[in-house]
């Protein structure tokens, strides 16, 4: 657990969002453990709407001496602050800020203002972590350090053998609208076979989509419960630079939880997946609709694609991932 008010900590995480906020959760939290562990102590706090609240975890926590910021673009006036109070600043990111989006209506004047922001950040920073080569180049810094975000299962889940078939699809995600991109084949999948499809999120409603479909709301145990129940993990996402940002850690969830994932064949997903050995890249809404056909039919080696995406997954553990970040914080 992050280190309480009387410890003297190592670090202090200043994080984009609670402990259940996606990026936040994989980037840093999951790390927290691990850290208690090795009794290295830490601190982690957010603080997204009060600047004057977040400058005062700023000064609560300079002992610390080493601050990492996770995704927050911090305004100008509280970066020469930091660098009085810290000997040492790491900015992490995981997502592609200011590049467009197929599903994001932002203009060219507010993706340039984001871009200035971020670039702001990871020059101030004594350090820049990323979670693929992308945004490694996006940062501007040739020194950026490449750590994928992690995904370890709790000890809890449910990896026993399950059949693949009868087949139980999930999409689990905040954006449903990347759903579209397949929603042609997925209609005409459930019209042709047993199948279920199940869409979790955070929204209160779900999107309305051709195809039949049970929605969940979003819940760390609604969660877990689906990914230890279906059998089939889907990530689409548009062929955009936006895209080319993403970090996979919803395939990688999928295949340490034994689901056979199926994803766009775009950005870092390809760095994850191995087409056709422990999981699926497609194209296009036709290559999908070819890929679950056969996958429906019984047509692919589930038992290896199994075993293979859970080695895979194992590659990109929260543990292999702790190491490397020991080694930029000088731990």
């Amino acid at each position: 657990m992050p280190a309480n008010d009387h410890e003297n900590p190592r670090v202090f995480f200043l994080t984009r969002g609670g402990p259940t906020f996606p990026s936040s959760r994989f980037r840093v939290y999951q790390y927290a453990e691990l850290f208690a562990r090795d009794k290295i102590p830490i601190v982690i706090a957010h603080e997204n709407r009060n600047d004057l609240a977040r400058l005062a975890l700023f000064v609560r926590h300079r002992r610390a001496r080493t601050l990492f910021i996770q995704k927050k673009l911090l305004h100008r006036w509280e970066l020469p602050i930091i660098r009085r109070l810290y000997d040492r600043v790491v900015y992490d990111f995981d997502d592609a800020m200011g590049l467009p989006s197929a599903f994001k209506n932002e203009s060219p004047r507010k993706l340039r203002r984001t871009l200035r922001r971020l670039r702001r950040m990871t020059q101030f920073a004594d350090m820049v972590v990323c979670c693929n080569q992308t945004l490694c180049r996006l940062s501007g810094r040739p020194d950026a350090v490449l750590i994928p975000t992690p995904y370890t299962p709790p000890p809890a889940s449910n990896t026993a053998e399950r059949p693949l078939l009868p087949a139980r699809i999930l999409w689990v995600g905040m954006d449903m609208k990347k759903l579209l991109l397949w929603e042609e084949p997925l209609a005409e999948i459930a019209e042709q076979h047993e199948v279920e499809i199940t869409v979790c999120s955070h929204k209160d409603r779900p999107l309305e989509f051709r195809f039949p479909f049970e929605y969940v709301r979003w819940s760390l145990a609604e969660e877990r419960r689906l990914l230890n129940t279906c059998t089939i993990g889907l990530m689409p996402l548009p062929d955009d630079e936006n895209s080319k940002g993403k970090c996979g850690f919803k395939i990688l969830q999928y295949m340490a939880h034994g689901l056979l994932p199926v994803a766009s064949d775009v950005g870092f997903n390809r760095e994850i997946v191995r087409n056709g050995r422990d999981g699926f890249l497609c194209s296009g809404a036709g290559e999908f609709r070819e890929t679950l056909a056969r996958v429906l039919a019984g047509n692919v080696a589930w038992d290896g694609i199994r075993e293979n995406a859970f080695a895979r997954a194992r590659e990109f553990s929260t543990e292999r991932m702790y190491d490397r970040l020991k080694e930029v914080l000088a731990l």
